[in-house]
């Protein structure tokens, strides 16, 4: 036979206290957590949830900008196309020129 101790009521008792003392300390700690995590990514969402509203410096500090890229951008390409046509125009001249004088010391025949 089993010995039987009155106490044990008891001691289940502190045992099952301890036991759900620390439930709620995990509890707590798990909803802490989870408010946290919570509020980490409310962060996140709240950036989203702000759109940026620019002064108007900003916005015409962007626009001018934009405005000098482009005009930086057409005259990079602007100014080698207008070399390249200059040497194609002297290239072709000197091309005709040059059939020309070869041309013009052939008569034609009969006459």
């Amino acid at each position: 036979m089993k010995y039987s101790d009155p106490k044990q009521p008891e001691q289940l008792a502190v045992k099952e206290s301890a036991e759900e003392k620390l439930r709620k300390e995990v509890e707590d700690l798990k909803r802490q957590l989870r408010e946290q995590k919570g509020q980490q990514q409310g962060s996140a969402h709240s950036a989203l949830a702000k759109p940026w509203h620019p002064s108007a410096i900003t916005i015409w500090a962007l626009f001018l900008g934009a405005i000098v890229l482009i005009v930086v951008a057409f005259f990079a390409g602007y100014i080698p196309l207008q070399k390249r046509n200059a040497v194609i125009g002297s290239q072709a001249l000197e091309e005709e020129h040059a059939a020309n004088d070869t041309h013009a010391g052939v008569r034609p025949r009969g006459r």
